[in-house]
């Protein structure tokens, strides 16, 4: 075998050498990302149970007395079931009723006891039960949401922890 043939051969297998821990540093470079991926999600989530902790917290000591949630299918669905089952509103078709609530301005104060369970998160053992006395929906901009948006203002009195 000729020494330009080595040559040729040793720089090839060099080459490929280099290639492969090039590729494997990318691999750990993308497997790096994912894990600061993860880590910044698992921060997130531990930031929103606190925060989910301080809110329900503040609740059950009647410091907070307006919960609000932002104006979405999810929430109107379930305000406008728990209300089509009140008497004052039973005579709304559903759909009539989600598209009533969900207006900006909307405002209904209750007469009778709207019974709701309050929960942290989902952690069953943490639960409270509380009477809704007004529902409005209002702008976000001024609320602990923060957000330039439709929102519920759900006023709760008679909080009593379960």
């Amino acid at each position: 075998m000729s020494r330009e043939y080595q040559y040729v051969t040793i720089t090839a297998l060099l080459c490929a050498l280099f290639m492969s821990i090039i590729i494997s540093v990318c691999q750990i470079k993308a497997c790096r990302d994912e894990v600061d991926g993860l880590k910044a999600q698992v921060a997130e989530l531990s930031k929103r149970q606190d925060n989910i902790e301080e809110w329900y917290e503040k609740i059950k000591s009647g410091e907070k007395t307006i919960e609000y949630r932002e104006v979405k299918p999810y929430w109107t669905v379930r305000i406008g079931n728990g209300m089509h089952e009140l008497a004052t509103f039973n005579f709304y078709k559903p759909m009539e009723l989600y598209e009533k609530i969900s207006t900006l301005g909307y405002s209904h104060e209750f007469e009778d006891d709207f019974d709701t369970l309050l929960q942290m998160g989902y952690v069953t053992r943490h639960r409270m039960s509380a009477i809704i006395s007004k529902i409005e929906t209002i702008n976000g901009k001024d609320t602990d949401l923060a957000i330039d948006k439709p929102v519920y203002a759900i006023h709760l009195t008679d909080v009593r922890e379960l």
